[in-house]
């Protein structure tokens, strides 16, 4: 076992990305992996900064010492990377890491002002940002306008500087050096409205007084910064009357990926599979209809988002718990809901759960073949029952005498 016994923690800064050097050869580091909101990236391996262009640091400080082990160190960095999935680059970013890092080991109240935080108060006050040093990435420096986000994605534009996503990093820029893109006090700019990029709606669908409709995939083309939230963006969808204006989470530069289980937004879906029940009071029930609406809103890859009629909030839900079909009666003429009871032999689980002669359920919805699920009273599970095994009348003693006399 390999340990850092008594190792520096040296913040490095490039630009306003933050990343930590521990005992002088590994450096942390949080990243997204394709743009300012994607997929995030925890970093622990390498000697160098991962951002792209970055070579040596523009400032760095000593923040204090640690004896954390090399496992420990990596054990914060892979549950970060678990809490953390999704990079944002003004409400989880770089910064944000090394702060929560900082205050596990113990230093925190060394680190300088966080730009991000306080990127649009800054600009408000008339630019200033926090009395931090503006730095000018190179690489940035020689980029047009037009190669750059608009300052908008961080905060808005002013005369002093403006903050631009370049790459997997962000960098703070001089008004010189735009090379005539005219950004302006409301953070317009001729040159990148003119090199206006397609922007795409990730979010679910959303219907405005207009009757302008957005929904998951909508092509649009970015026109720049909301000046009311930083946290904003205008977009002028095709079709539209009018601009929108959307929280950043919900664009994307980059065509996004099909919705899992080939459905797409604004199709007609029928869930088929068991009774749930919700502490809003709404419940799904088999057969019951909803419209897809978009990408889970739970970041599971594997869920689409579903509007149910009559439901209080969207529902992510599994493709194969749905259906583009009305679905077929469940056998034997039972419904949701209805009460049942088993009429079968004495069964035990391994649960605890007890089937005995006369038990009353409700039916949950489908099974396998020639089966309905049924929740039992005092059941810790749903069970899947053979038809013949249930009545939809309490049985009498005579019955069961007949059946197991």
């Amino acid at each position: 076992m390999s340990y850092v016994l008594d190792q520096d923690v040296v913040l490095e800064q490039y630009g306003v990305h933050w990343a930590l050097r521990i005992g002088g050869t590994t450096v942390y580091e949080y990243l997204g992996t394709d743009g300012p909101y994607s997929k995030a990236m925890v970093m622990y391996t390498r000697s160098t900064c991962s951002m792209a262009g970055a070579t040596t640091p523009d400032a760095a400080k000593k923040l204090g010492t640690t004896s954390w082990t090399v496992e420990n160190l990596k054990n914060f960095c892979q549950v970060y990377q678990k809490q953390k999935p999704t990079f944002h680059v003004t409400t989880c970013n770089c910064q944000d890491f090394v702060e929560s890092f900082c205050a596990k080991l113990g230093c925190a109240n060394e680190l300088p002002w966080k730009i991000m935080d306080h990127v649009d108060t800054g600009v408000k006050a008339g630019g200033v940002i926090g009395g931090a040093v503006l730095a000018i990435r190179t690489a940035a420096a020689t980029a047009t306008a037009g190669e750059l986000l608009v300052a908008g994605s961080v905060g808005a534009a002013c005369g002093v500087g403006a903050a631009f996503v370049f790459g997997t990093g962000l960098c703070l820029i001089a008004p010189a050096l735009l090379q005539g893109s005219h950004v302006t006090s409301s953070g317009a700019s001729s040159a990148a409205s003119s090199a206006s990029r397609p922007v795409y709606y990730v979010g679910s669908t959303k219907t405005f007084s207009s009757g302008d409709k957005v929904i998951y995939g909508l092509e649009g083309v970015y026109i720049g910064p909301s000046q009311k939230d930083a946290s904003k963006a205008v977009v002028q969808f095709t079709g539209h009357q009018n601009s929108s204006t959307l929280p950043l989470s919900h664009l994307s530069f980059t065509a996004p990926p099909a919705l899992p289980g080939g459905l797409k937004a604004e199709h007609s879906v029928y869930y088929i599979s068991s009774k749930q029940m919700f502490s809003s009071g709404d419940k799904l029930i088999y057969g019951l209809e909803g419209e897809v609406i978009g990408p889970s809103t739970q970041k599971d890859d594997n869920k689409v988002s579903v509007r149910f009629a009559g439901h209080k909030c969207p529902k992510n839900i599994l493709p194969s718990n749905l259906s583009s079909a009305v679905p077929p009666a469940l056998p034997g003429g039972w419904k949701v809901e209805d009460s049942v009871y088993y009429i079968g032999s004495k069964e035990t689980f391994l649960s605890g759960d007890e089937l005995i002669y006369g038990l009353k359920g409700e039916v949950m919805g489908p099974s396998n073949e020639g089966q309905i699920q049924v929740q039992f009273e005092g059941h810790k599970q749903s069970t899947d029952i053979l038809l013949r095994n249930l009545s939809s009348a309490a049985p009498s003693l005579r019955l069961r005498t007949l059946r197991h006399g």
